[in-house]
């Protein structure tokens, strides 16, 4: 790729109105190149994974503020202008965007071409294709941050994680292990039971056979974990987690549950639940254990600690299916995404129209 020339025009996916992918994903086949800056490191997109969130942007109220907005916010492809960076031209390297930036700036990957700052693109792990590599940035810090720094995760913890096959629960459970998790327990459906052991988790527990919250409170209520992570959102886990969570231990959510097309009452609510669990005291009727919500701005050392966990062999990232970059391509892509089923990260081939 070193020896690439930059085209006038680029394929690019714009969100152009509030609502589905399906109802406001466009493919604009010329739209401008766009013109770097200081920082700033222009590459071409060889895969870009997508995120669990980036379809409920669309249907959120955010979406007045967002026409021409480029959906997806990490990749991984060549450098096509280092920009006076310390990459070289055809550089192989991943890259995620700051979520801000994306969701107010319109910023994204979904696009032949993308604009990184310089301090967020990486060199690609050798051992990884592009397609995973992809998806490798944002799993891995979600889950690090989550556990380590919002949880203060320590060797020897009991930690349970709900999704345990979403991307960034599979990257929990492999850093839990590393980290010397003594005990690690997820949610997902039977059919992966056999994918997350192997991943190394000790005991996977059916969703769908029972209310969740019955079978934890009924299995862990005399061994409690220290621990809980939540990669789906439900709020009703943290409400019912004093039966299976330590008095002393942490709930830790990364996700929201929205509805496709909220209103602005309904995210109103959503953030009163989300409040009412960060702050509201036991006396005045909160639940009786720590909840922390966990954002997660790409800081430099949290992508660096992604890379290193990939390059030791101790983060792996599962690619569920990749598609290509045409309508239909990136139709099945949602729809992969929107299902709630993925085994891992979803990519989209923008080499692949």
């Amino acid at each position: 790729m070193s020896s690439m020339e930059l085209p006038s025009t680029q394929r690019q996916w714009q969100q152009v109105g509030r609502g589905l992918p399906k109802d406001v994903l466009q493919l604009v086949p010329n739209a401008p190149m766009p013109k770097l800056r200081k920082g700033e490191v222009l590459v071409k997109i060889s895969h870009a994974a997508m995120t669990p969130g980036s379809w409920k942007i669309m249907g959120s109220p955010l979406s007045y503020f967002r026409h021409g907005a480029v959906p997806e916010l990490e990749a991984a492809g060549w450098v096509a202008d280092p920009n006076g960076s310390v990459f070289q031209k055809g550089d192989e390297v991943v890259g995620a965007l700051e979520q801000n930036t994306h969701i107010f700036g319109g910023i994204g990957t979904l696009s032949e071409y993308a604009v990184f700052p310089s301090e967020y693109i990486f060199p690609k792990p050798s051992s990884m294709s592009m397609e995973e590599a992809a998806g490798l940035l944002s799993s891995g810090m979600t889950a690090y941050k989550a556990l380590v720094e919002e949880g203060h995760f320590k060797t020897g913890w009991r930690l349970f994680i709900n999704g345990g096959t979403t991307a960034s629960g599979i990257a929990a459970i492999q850093i839990a292990k590393a980290l010397g998790a003594a005990y690690i327990a997820v949610s997902c459906s039977s059919g992966s039971f056999e994918l997350v052991k192997g991943l190394g988790a000790d005991e996977a527990i059916d969703y769908k056979s029972s209310p969740l919250n019955n079978q934890l409170s009924s299995r862990f209520s005399n061994q409690p974990f220290d621990i809980i992570l939540d990669c789906v959102g439900h709020h009703s886990l943290f409400v019912a987690c004093p039966a299976f969570l330590k008095s002393e231990g942490v709930f830790v959510s990364i996700a929201v549950d929205t509805p496709e097309m909220p209103s602005p009452l309904e995210v109103l609510r959503i953030a009163a639940n989300t409040l009412v669990d960060v702050f509201l005291p036991t006396w005045l009727g909160g639940t009786p254990r720590r909840f922390v919500f966990s954002r997660t701005p790409p800081a430099r050392h949290r992508l660096l600690d992604s890379l290193r966990w990939a390059e030791e062999g101790k983060l792996k990232i599962l690619v569920d299916s990749t598609h290509s970059s045409s309508k239909d391509g990136v139709m099945a892509a949602y729809s992969r995404v929107m299902s709630g089923r993925a085994k891992g990260k979803v990519v989209i081939n923008m080499q692949d129209s």
